[in-house]
């Protein structure tokens, strides 16, 4: 009886730390908003007017660039080659990139608060996707979330004053990016039961390190000088560090980590702690203002990705390494 009181009190004490574990990572997440459009508003400010507009773009390039070389480090057994992964990575990579560039240039006209809440609506777009794509079965919980979904949106971009939403290019921008990254998941999805899941997530975040550079490195090389030059500035090599050493790597070593030890029902649940970051780190570096409206609309959408979270499959339920 003791042994198994024993098992039980470590089992418990597994969870709690995977609980711990996975609630860094939504921390990470929501933070990230804040430090990729202080970040890339500092790199702005050191290039030409005609260059500004790469901006953004070299900031993704730097932060993946950093967290593809310190991927090995983390992962040893990644110095050893993943090939098998290759393939998979870029098929990911693809929407991936993209989702982050949709991100990225939708901050320029939204607060990061807004940003992730429109961003986790991937978590509705993603079990839709399936059905469309894949013909799977969707459950009356997504169409619960559908509507919390809509109303909540309805209500964060200031329809509730003037009747109709408030959908500038950086909302349109951020609910495409979670429409992308909904494709991104269920590519990661495919992968994973194919190959070597960390191996999949280093050469995802080497080509979206590619991806972001090439087109800078071949229509606007003298670009590169700015972001040399905003490096020494706290919100350029902060924001950089932190999205690539924590968000991104660090993320996925949690998640690879403490993930197994929890339900994706519950790993579910924590991740959509990760807007509420977010929104706390809004109000605090960028003064975002929270009435009454903003905050039932926030929590409409939050209600409406748990309801779909913790129907989802483990795949769905949980994040793709080093998203947000």
């Amino acid at each position: 009886m003791d042994g198994i009181g024993d098992q039980e009190t470590s089992g418990s004490r597994r969870r709690e730390r995977a609980v711990w574990g996975l609630v860094f990572c939504t921390l990470f997440w929501g933070a990230t908003f804040f430090l990729m459009k202080s970040g890339s508003d500092e790199i702005a400010k050191k290039l030409p007017a005609a260059d500004r507009a790469w901006a953004p773009l070299l900031f993704l390039a730097a932060r993946f660039a950093l967290a593809s070389l310190a991927f090995p480090f983390v992962f040893p057994r990644l110095r050893h080659g993943a090939r098998d992964s290759i393939r998979w990575g870029v098929l990911a990579g693809v929407p991936f990139t993209i989702g982050f560039i949709l991100q990225i240039y939708g901050l320029r006209d939204v607060s990061p608060a807004i940003s992730a809440l429109f961003t986790s609506m991937f978590v509705v777009f993603t079990p839709l996707l399936g059905r469309i794509l894949f013909g799977k079965r969707t459950s009356a919980a997504v169409a619960l979330a559908i509507g919390c979904a809509v109303v909540g949106l309805w209500l964060v971009t200031g329809a509730e004053k003037s009747g109709v939403p408030h959908f500038g290019r950086g909302e349109w921008l951020s609910l495409l990016c979670a429409l992308v990254f909904s494709f991104q998941i269920h590519a990661t999805d495919i992968g994973t039961k194919r190959c070597d899941p960390i191996g999949l997530a280093w050469h995802q975040i080497t080509f979206a390190a590619i991806a972001c550079a090439l087109p800078i490195l071949l229509l606007r090389p003298s670009a590169f000088a700015g972001l040399l030059a905003a490096l020494p500035q706290r919100d350029v090599w902060l924001g950089i560090g932190f999205t690539a050493i924590l968000a991104t790597v660090g993320s996925m070593a949690l998640m690879s980590h403490f993930q197994r030890f929890l339900s994706p029902n519950h790993a579910a649940v924590i991740y959509t702690l990760e807007p509420l970051f977010a929104g706390i780190f809004s109000a605090i570096f960028f003064a975002e203002g929270f009435g009454a409206a903003k905050l039932v609309g926030g929590g409409l959408i939050l209600a409406g990705n748990l309801a779909c979270g913790v129907r989802g499959s483990p795949s769905e339920a949980a994040k793709e390494p080093g998203q947000g």
